[in-house]
């Protein structure tokens, strides 16, 4: 969200290989190391970031479930703070290691 690029979905046939540039998104810095990479945001798509905090606010009130209410708080101080968790997945641990 906070880089503008697009999801992409190989269940939906997408491949990375074909990915555009407007879908990679832009940044100010990134800094790669062994088990972490930090993606700084160049703030281009900031107002898009508070959009989807004020939708997670208002889902806060309309739930009803303490824990929902928790982890939505918590992915609102995430986005504020501009922090984000990407989740690489496959098939094997080799392959997710080979994919960071």
């Amino acid at each position: 969200l906070a880089t503008g690029a697009e999801f992409i979905n190989s269940e939906l046939g997408m491949t990375l290989a074909e990915a555009t540039l407007e879908q990679l998104g832009t940044c100010e810095k990134v800094v790669v190391e062994k088990e972490k990479t930090i993606i700084v945001s160049d703030g281009t798509n900031a107002d898009a970031v508070l959009a989807r905090m004020k939708q997670l606010e208002k889902e806060i009130e309309l739930s009803d479930s303490s824990y929902d209410q928790d982890k939505l708080q918590e992915r609102i101080a995430s986005l504020g703070g501009g922090v984000a968790k990407i989740k690489v997945g496959g098939a094997t641990e080799t392959e997710v290691n080979d994919k960071k």
